[in-house]
């Protein structure tokens, strides 16, 4: 199974979300040497040391969230995905049909309140597509 990960917060630093993101690219590194994985990061620092870890460079800034959508959405047809893990931000929406989405909502606060969770003025961009994504996770 080809299995891709968006780890780009590890690059800002081990603290809440990417603490759990490295603990579960560290298990798999570790303990499953059947699946191939690509992890989309925006460093270029070594997490995994299994040759079947594959490291993909995003090069992707702070809110730039049609970037990440172009970019994942590409690489999942590049990569021949058949797992695509946001582990925080939103999946991409256009995806190859085999391709099926996990998506790790680790705070539903931010659907119920979205008041001051987004940026300001972007809670119209944010909370449909978060909706989204949460109903297109299989």
């Amino acid at each position: 199974m080809r299995i891709g990960i968006d780890v780009c917060d590890l690059a800002t630093g081990i603290v809440g979300v990417g603490s759990v993101i490295k603990e579960l690219v560290t298990y798999l590194d570790r303990h499953d040497q059947v699946h191939t994985y690509f992890l989309y990061q925006n460093d270029t620092e070594r997490y995994c040391v299994s040759p079947n870890f594959h490291t993909r460079v995003a090069h992707l800034g702070l809110y730039e969230y049609c970037k990440e959508q172009i970019y994942f959405s590409a690489r999942a047809f590049l990569d021949k995905l058949d797992i695509f893990h946001a582990p925080i931000h939103m999946p991409p929406f256009i995806v190859p049909r085999q391709t099926k989405i996990i998506f790790t909502v680790h705070d539903l606060h931010s659907e119920l309140d979205t008041h001051g969770y987004y940026p300001p003025g972007m809670n119209r961009y944010f909370v449909p597509r978060r909706r989204k994504a949460i109903q297109m996770a299989n």
